[in-house]
């Protein structure tokens, strides 16, 4: 059994897609991984054990994380 936190896809994605409007002094792999790592320290996990669910548990957070606030990453 694969337990995954659907969180860190959604972050990744919000990171990479916005990484030029946020201004990052640095946006190695390191640095991404640091901010992807604080955000999610910051944020509830969303955990699936089924693959399948993905693309619906994520599409959920998504729209539950943009209603409450437009930006994402803290």
């Amino acid at each position: 059994m694969t337990i995954k936190n659907v969180m860190e896809i959604i972050v990744r994605d919000v990171l990479l897609r916005n990484k030029t409007e946020l201004k990052l002094i640095c946006s190695c792999d390191r640095c991404l991984d640091d901010i992807m790592a604080h955000a999610l320290n910051n944020l509830p996990p969303r955990y699936i054990v089924n693959p399948d669910h993905q693309p619906l548990s994520r599409k959920i957070h998504v729209v539950n994380l943009m209603n409450k606030s437009k930006a994402v990453l803290l």
